[in-house]
């Protein structure tokens, strides 16, 4: 590569005069940097240093809050800053915008104490299980009758289980298959009951051998087997068993009256019934004596109702 000197017709010392002139814009320059008060620059430093690292805090801040939240409904917002390691003030602006984007945060202030608190039933559009409480849920839900509910809630479950839950060996639990009636319309005599509507329903008596149209009132459903529910009859305004089985077809009906029962009277029905089976009335009492050694069997096999 060629090299080509520079010329200058300058001379010497008028380069140096050049260079004087522009040491005092050096200068102002400095000294206009070193006017700069302390806050100013110490915020630059922090927009700087949030700039970088900022958008994480926020995120742990706000992870922690929601966690803080889903283990403990209610905190004094002192302790709340010392559990997760944050200033008061800073802690305080996070709750309020949380809570103006729908967070359900609830204030209280009892002077000098300022207390933060979620709904109990509070967690995004679901329902929370500890890590510990999901063993005993799986257990009582293997222990529900076979039908297409359980199935449903268990393949639920265990497909959002996280690693290290061991599956129940496939064969371990045995219980009863639910019916076709009582997948069908036993979930429709529960919100009869729980919601105090009345149940339209076309019903078999076996007793008769005839089918017919009527309404009851649910007070309480009895699981069985077999599944059978105690309500108010409407044809004759008193207190029946009736069996799910024996649902031809079933619906709520809001149009007619509910009928209410007394609880007593419920637990008075209830007890003279014997394995569902109730004529009304006062009850009768009737004994028998069964030898040995078969009177230790039928001891464990009475049926619902007979006592020893």
């Amino acid at each position: 590569m060629a090299a080509f000197p520079f010329h200058s017709n300058r001379t010497n010392a008028e380069r140096r005069s050049t260079v004087s002139q522009r040491a005092p814009r050096q200068s102002a320059k400095r000294e206009i940097v070193s006017n700069s008060s302390p806050a100013s620059l110490s915020a630059r430093r922090l927009r700087a240093y949030y700039a970088h690292v900022g958008q994480r805090s926020q995120t742990e801040t706000v992870a922690g809050i929601y966690q803080a939240f889903l283990q403990q409904r209610t905190w004094k917002q002192k302790a709340l800053s010392k559990a997760l390691d944050i200033g008061v003030e800073p802690l305080r602006r996070v709750l309020h915008e949380l809570r103006e984007r729908g967070m359900p945060l609830h204030r209280e202030d009892d002077h000098p104490h300022v207390y933060w608190s979620v709904p109990k039933d509070w967690f995004p559009n679901s329902v929370l299980f500890k890590r510990e409480e999901v063993p005993e849920l799986l257990r009582q839900l293997r222990r529900i009758p076979h039908g297409p509910g359980r199935a449903r809630l268990l393949e639920l479950v265990l497909s959002r289980l996280p690693s290290g839950h061991a599956p129940a060996a496939p064969d371990l639990i045995v219980t009863r298959e639910t019916s076709d009636q009582e997948n069908q319309y036993l979930g429709v005599v529960e919100d009869s009951g729980n919601g105090r509507v009345a149940l339209h329903m076309r019903y078999y008596t076996a007793s008769r051998g005839v089918a017919g149209e009527r309404h009851a009132s649910v007070h309480r459903v009895i699981v069985g087997p077999p599944a059978r529910f105690v309500a108010t009859c409407h044809r004759s305004g008193t207190l029946k068993t009736f069996r799910v089985d024996s649902i031809m077809s079933a619906r709520l009906d809001d149009a007619v009256p509910y009928i209410a029962a007394d609880s007593a009277a419920i637990e008075a029905y209830c007890r003279a019934s014997l394995d569902g089976f109730n004529e009304g009335g006062a009850p009768v009492p009737v004994s028998f004596r069964v030898r040995n050694p078969e009177a230790r069997w039928v001891k464990n096999n009475l049926l619902d109702g007979v006592t020893m």
